[in-house]
């Protein structure tokens, strides 16, 4: 007992010797805790903002806005008595099937004291009209009496909205040629009692707002049946005001058909035990997102990854207080104390650091998930709490694990050497051990080897190895710094006897640059390959940089459509010049209210199964077609051949009236296909009043015709011959115009460029076919946050060696030195940091980049990114490779001091 009172007392000692040097040295104490802190903080708000974001209640949220006073929406959901889940997702008949009588008593009396409805009906392909006949169908236009209900985008406007009168968006305005005051005419088609019935009415047009396909009709425009069962056109009834809506309150409504969603339900829903039973049995166990055991081996690498650059970033910090405090150590064992004494001085000065960290990134933890969950809607409830434990602990880990390094070298310092300064102690941090060298030796092949068999587990490791060889090999590059050039100036070689000399100081400032820098460009590869596979992954109207011109309405008259079109072009070639185009032929998904009225299928020649397109990729990105109609001249322009055998195989077979297809399974062994055109008018009726896909009709067959057929596996829909749509009886519309430009059009000027074009052609639109800037940008952020970290390193490193190197440089000065030779040896020291640093680790990112794509292609493991293949910004690179070393070399000059004076030999 006597024992354990003796350690206690001793570390009582040590802890207020600690906290006393951390205020004293208030600066890099502080540097310290936002060094530590303000990436966990980042990393815990990201944490939240996520898993709120992505949470079944915060999207179900999505229904009722940001707005407080919206307690909550319900649907007319079915005739007879229904149960629901919290979400409203889920929804379920009860054993009744008698129907319910519903009225607006049944609502009225249903809302809380002191709160009101407000009514707000989406209008399923709302047609508007001019008296010249020129159109425009909004998919989903509103109807409502007041611009600021919820969920009504009406571009900042407010106000009442009475029957009659309407809000347009502009591209709606542009496609029509009307401006404000001018009568537009509304029509609206809706299913009745298994009838189409047509609504009709007139509007002045009161305002017209930014944004795309919007429509806000005055309450009463329209009369439509609020009370009626929710289809594609259906009425949402806002609960407002101060009282919430409880779950009760839900239970009460679902006896009468209706589905609710509450703001308060959603904020703390009930247990399970309080759900319905057939509800219940989804909810437990609860859903837990899947995911590929290899993406989490990743992603708990990628974590430790960076809790190690962390704590090199972190290490000089540590080490130099350990230099500071040696004296102190040394008297306290001179003094009757022992080595561990001085160990226990420096890990208590890593723990009053950790606790200071841990308070300060515990408060602005937690008052990032406050913010984030007042942001939700939702209120504290919906914020996962378990992350503020991680602010807490993980302070005080890095901090710990940064200090038991120096700690490790204060526990062997000769005593009286260091009481008469006689001796500058050596870092035990900075040794020269085999084990790293081989372990850099080992991890190459061991990466080649996971390319070559594709597997994950070897890569993370390999690339461990990697890394924990570059880091371990550092001390050997120290050896060259021995024997400087003896040309070099004086402010270079005291710069680089520094660095060796205090190797405490600079080799983790070393490892933290040459780890971010690696993580960085083995990114930059590899998010790089991710985006260009992702671009491949869905087919396209074009090549990059090309334009497509089509009409905004899909549903135009032939006519109108050709005439847009033209008009359009006209303009793209006044503004950039055109080299060459081609016209787009076929059937687009949205050719009509209902969809189309016609459509293709493949028969396969065995198993009788049909196809109409590839499942294997995702549907055309700027157009979604049914199918196309083509003698190859689109083909070959959009650049849909991958080589010129099969550009001329498939031109000959289109040409003999064939037809081309994605599947080459059900080309049969002649090289034939089976095709059959399909009347759909039928299920365009329906779902033009609002029918669900359950009740649809069938599709019947018109005809049915053998052709030639070759493959084409770029397109995911099925490119018939001018003659074999002849054949079949099916449509043939222009669809769109793609244009080569003479002067393309960046990806940063596309949307100014489509924007000029849709006001300059009205009813016309021109996409640029490039990758959004998002995906072009993400993987230059790896970079600028390396840019970052090794700048911040580099000022680290300059200013404690300004501080380390004091007493040398008075000496300097003592002796007749230049007063510019104090700040060239600080500078020089952080350029040679860089220069040492970044070279290599571009290289071994590079390397690791190229070979993590390859092991990631052959894995499977991104079952999506079929094509991924190493793609190298050879410019980034480069750029890393040049530009880094001398932005370090910018910083360690710009922060150097420049009038410190010199330290008093009584101080």
């Amino acid at each position: 007992m006597s024992r354990l009172n003796t350690r206690m007392r001793r570390w009582g000692v040590v802890l207020r010797i600690a906290s006393r040097d951390a205020r004293q040295s208030l600066g890099r104490t502080l540097t310290a805790v936002f060094l530590i802190s303000l990436p966990i903080i980042i990393a815990i708000a990201a944490i939240t903002f996520w898993d709120v974001t992505t949470s079944q209640r915060y999207q179900a949220s999505s229904w009722l806005g940001h707005r407080s006073d919206v307690q909550a929406v319900t649907l007319h959901r079915s005739s007879t008595a229904i149960e629901q889940d919290f979400t409203a997702d889920r929804l379920s008949k009860t054993a009744s099937d008698d129907e319910v009588a519903v009225s607006m008593q049944t609502l009225d009396s249903w809302v809380p004291a002191g709160d009101e409805l407000i009514a707000v009906d989406t209008l399923y392909q709302l047609r508007l009209d001019k008296p010249d006949g020129t159109g425009f169908t909004v998919n989903n236009g509103t109807q409502t009496g007041m611009l600021e209900a919820p969920r009504v985008n009406a571009g900042g406007k407010s106000g009442a909205l009475a029957a009659g009168h309407a809000v347009i968006s502009e591209d709606v305005a542009r496609a029509l040629s009307v401006s404000v005051g001018d009568s537009v005419n509304v029509s609206l088609t809706i299913a009745k009692e298994r009838a189409a019935q047509s609504l009709k009415g007139n509007v002045f047009v009161d305002a017209i707002i930014r944004g795309t396909e919007r429509a806000i009709i005055g309450d009463g425009t329209l009369p439509i049946d609020r009370l009626a069962v929710a289809g594609r056109t259906q009425t949402a009834w806002y609960v407002t005001g101060p009282e919430p809506v409880t779950w009760e309150k839900i239970r009460e409504l679902n006896a009468s058909g209706f589905s609710v969603l509450s703001r308060q339900v959603l904020a703390s829903p009930p247990h399970v035990s309080a759900l319905p039973s057939q509800i219940a049995q989804y909810e437990v166990p609860r859903n837990i997102r899947g995911g590929n055991p290899w993406q989490y081996l990743l992603l708990v690498a990628g974590i430790l990854l960076i809790l190690t650059e962390m704590i090199l970033l972190i290490s000089p910090l540590y080490t130099v207080a350990q230099r500071s405090v040696m004296r102190t150590a040394a008297m306290i064992v001179a003094n009757g104390g022992d080595r561990t004494d001085g160990r226990r001085l420096t890990i208590a000065h890593g723990v009053i650091i950790g606790i200071y960290s841990a308070l300060f990134s515990a408060v602005c933890s937690a008052a990032a998930m406050v913010g984030i969950g007042l942001w939700s809607g939702l209120g504290i409830g919906i914020v996962p709490w378990w992350p503020l434990a991680l602010s807490v602990l993980l302070p005080v880990l890095l901090s710990l694990m940064a200090s038991v390094s120096p700690a490790h070298t204060t526990s062997h310092i000769d005593t009286s050497a260091v009481i008469g300064g006689r001796v500058w102690e050596p870092s035990r941090l900075v040794r020269r051990r085999m084990i790293y060298p081989l372990a850099l030796l080992a991890g190459l092949p061991l990466l080649g080897l996971a390319a070559w068999l594709g597997s994950v587990l070897a890569l993370v490791v390999g690339v461990g190895l990697l890394e924990a060889g570059l880091i371990g090999s550092i001390p050997y590059i120290f050896t060259r710094w021995r024997a400087p050039n003896r040309r070099a100036s004086m402010s270079m070689r005291l710069a680089l006897r520094d660095a060796v000399r205090n190797g405490h100081r600079t080799f983790p400032a070393m490892a933290s640059i040459l780890t971010t820098v690696f993580v960085a460009c083995g990114l930059l590869v590899t998010l790089s390959s991710s985006n260009e596979a992702g671009w491949n992954s869905r087919p396209h109207v074009g090549q990059r940089g090309q334009v497509f011109v089509s009409t905004v309405d899909r549903t135009d008259s032939v006519k109108r459509s050709r005439d847009l079109m033209k008009s359009a072009v006209e303009a793209v070639g006044a503004q950039r010049g055109i080299t060459s185009r081609a016209t787009l032929n076929g059937l687009a998904w949205n050719s009509g209210p209902g969809g189309p009225t016609s459509m293709v299928e493949a028969v396969h020649p065995y198993n009788e199964s049909t196809f109409t397109m590839s499942m294997n990729m995702g549907t055309m990105t700027e157009l979604d077609v049914a199918y196309m109609v083509d003698d190859g001249t689109y083909l070959r322009e959009a650049g849909y051949f991958s080589n010129e055998d099969d550009m001329v195989r498939a031109i000959a077979t289109l040409n003999a009236g064939g037809v081309l297809i994605p599947d080459p399974e059900y080309i049969d062994g002649a090289g034939q296909v089976t095709l059959r055109s399909l009347d759909m008018s039928a299920i365009a009726e329906a779902r033009a009043v609002g029918a669900s896909d359950d009740n649809l009709p069938d599709a019947q067959v018109t005809t049915v015709q053998t052709f030639v057929a070759a493959p084409l596996t770029r397109v995911n829909v099925i490119v018939l011959s001018p003659t074999a749509a002849s054949y079949l009886g099916l449509q043939a519309r222009p669809l769109g115009e793609l244009l080569t430009l003479d002067k393309q059009v960046s990806p940063v000027d596309a949307p100014s460029f489509q924007a000029t074009i849709a006001r300059q052609v009205p009813g016309a639109s021109a996409q640029v076919i490039v990758p959004t800037m998002r995906s072009l940008v993400l993987p230059y952020v790896a970079a600028l946050i390396a840019v970052v970290a090794a700048a911040a390193t580099v000022a680290l490193v300059v200013s404690l060696s300004a501080s380390d190197m004091r007493p040398d440089l008075d000496t300097l000065d003592a002796i007749g030195a230049a007063p510019s030779m104090r700040r060239h040896v600080t500078s020089w020291q952080g350029v040679v940091l860089a220069l040492n640093a970044i070279p290599t680790a571009v290289l071994a990112g590079l390397v690791v980049g190229v070979l993590a794509v390859i092991t990631f292609a052959r894995s499977g493991i991104f079952p999506t990114l079929t094509t991924l293949w190493p793609v190298v910004p050879w410019g980034a690179l480069l750029g890393m490779l040049i530009g880094m070393p001398i932005l370090c070399a910018l910083v360690a000059i710009i922060l150097t001091p420049r009038h410190q004076k010199r330290i008093r030999r009584i101080n």
